[in-house]
């Protein structure tokens, strides 16, 4: 009988659709980043315009060509040049530099409602879903009461009763954001409480307020940063609406909303007065929205193992 010679699988061809190739030898970093950036790019894109934002916020005094309130009657309503690249406003000014610094007041205000809402949601949440009872159910039927009505109709409720200012639109702002940090943090614990880790806890004797900021906290980091980015574009939305409605910030402040609210006399006379600061809230919340997106992708575990 003639022996039979073993088979030796042929290599399989990298060009074939399906096979993927091995990352090229010495470049194992860059194309690990690569693929993470392509793959999350809804994150590194939001990321990169909030941060862009955020540094010309911090440098609106030095990259502005003119101060914001500098007036010049011989030069107002001015379409876009190259001395004035966003035109000027009624009085002369620069909206160049006016958007400039009406990009930190806003982050400033948003952030710091956005800031309370959080600490505030986060505690009530957590302890309700924990200690359960009274204080969760008469918790939960005031967030339900929150609900009920329109955020900014609950903000002008609160900065009627506080009075028209930022500060009043700030608290008032993480007043009407205060149930939906609430709801989530209540809704996570109530899931976490009941898992083995926080068992072992109580059976190691760790006391009570160990157990929320320690162990039941850091759990929750993931869907609170989700919220933080989503809750940032509404906060950015409520706080330019309060101020063009006036109660919020007021002229001359150079802030976005109250920048819309005097160019809507001049809508078809000059129409640039209006688009740059209405461009610049549309860039912000989008960029949020997508840095939303990309941390609910990140962050989630079952998108993961699809």
């Amino acid at each position: 009988m003639r022996a039979v010679e073993p088979r030796v699988a042929a290599a399989p061809d990298p060009r074939r659709r399906g096979v993927l190739m091995a990352p090229p030898p010495g470049r194992p970093r860059f194309w690990r980043v690569s693929r993470w950036v392509v793959k999350r790019w809804t994150l590194v894109v939001g990321l990169t315009v909030v941060i862009l934002l955020c540094l010309m916020a911090l440098a609106a005094g030095t990259i502005s060509p003119f101060s914001p309130d500098m007036q010049n009657m011989s030069g107002t309503l001015q379409p876009p040049s190259r001395l004035h690249p966003f035109g000027t406003d009624e009085f002369g000014r620069d909206v160049l530099s006016r958007v400039f610094f009406g990009t930190r007041l806003t982050l400033l205000a948003s952030g710091l409602a956005v800031l309370l809402a959080v600490l505030a949601g986060a505690a009530i949440g957590l302890t309700a879903g924990y200690f359960g009872g009274i204080y969760d159910a008469v918790s939960g039927r005031v967030t339900d009461i929150f609900f009920a009505f329109p955020v900014v109709l609950l903000a002008i409720a609160f900065v009627s009763m506080l009075g028209p200012g930022e500060p009043s639109v700030v608290v008032a702002i993480a007043l009407a954001s205060l149930p939906n940090f609430v709801r989530v943090s209540r809704s996570a614990v109530l899931r976490e409480r009941e898992l083995e880790y926080v068992a072992a806890a109580h059976a190691a004797g760790a006391s009570t307020p160990y157990i929320i900021i320690r162990t039941l906290l850091p759990n929750l980091i993931g869907p609170l940063m989700v919220l933080v980015s989503l809750g940032f574009a509404y906060a950015v939305l409520y706080e330019a609406a309060l101020s063009f409605l006036g109660l919020g910030a007021q002229p001359p402040t150079p802030e976005w909303g109250v920048m819309l609210s005097s160019a809507r006399d001049f809508l078809f006379q000059s129409p640039w007065y209006a688009f740059f600061p209405g461009v610049s809230i549309f860039v912000l919340v989008f960029a949020l929205n997508l840095v939303g997106d990309g941390l609910r992708d990140l962050l989630d575990p079952y998108r993961h193992n699809r």
